[in-house]
């Protein structure tokens, strides 16, 4: 049976995650380091990239048609996290986030494998030049009631590869 392998890596301020099925990437995912996640320990940066990678292949295996398995095999640099998941024992300050990644994998059907890996497949990827870009291409305006305007927001459609000026906005 073919199987989903969900590679994870973080250096230098950058989380890579790479999704491969059958040999074919699904997704790839290269971001900055959360700015309140950079003061944290690499523990729990990684912690913090394996739970957005359980998300991502939680919404493939949701949303994917051409998706038919059931086993995902998470790949990982790191031995101490790999021991954490075989004993089921997580040191205190990780406690919470180990639990909230325990929990989002007991809501997946799926049969899983944490593995290592000295080089990850994700690690070719953790280069600033893979984050993705978001541009701001439209604003549109809104009539606003005066309670609307209590509670203002900025709305904005973005869409990739498409530029315009930025909005002109006046305080109210």
């Amino acid at each position: 049976m073919k199987s989903i392998l969900v590679s994870m890596y973080n250096k230098k301020g950058i989380s890579s995650i790479v999704i491969l099925y059958d040999g074919k990437l699904l997704e790839r995912n290269v971001t900055k380091i959360p700015t309140d996640m950079k003061e944290e320990t690499t523990y729990m940066q990684l912690l913090d990239t394996i739970l957005n990678g359980m998300c991502l292949v939680r919404n493939i295996i949701q949303t994917r048609e051409d998706v038919d398995t059931k086993r995902v095999v998470f790949e990982l640099n790191n031995v101490n996290i790999i021991k954490w998941f075989e004993r089921s024992e997580v040191r205190a300050e990780y406690q919470d986030k180990f639990c909230e990644i325990i929990d989002t994998l007991e809501e997946m059907p799926i049969q899983y494998l944490f593995v290592y890996k000295k080089i990850p497949y994700a690690s070719k990827f953790a280069l600033a030049k893979y984050i993705k870009k978001v541009e701001v291409t439209t604003f549109d305006e809104q009539d606003l009631s005066q309670e609307e305007t209590n509670d203002l927001t900025l709305q904005v459609n973005v869409q990739k590869g498409v530029k315009t000026e930025r909005p002109h906005l006046t305080s109210i």
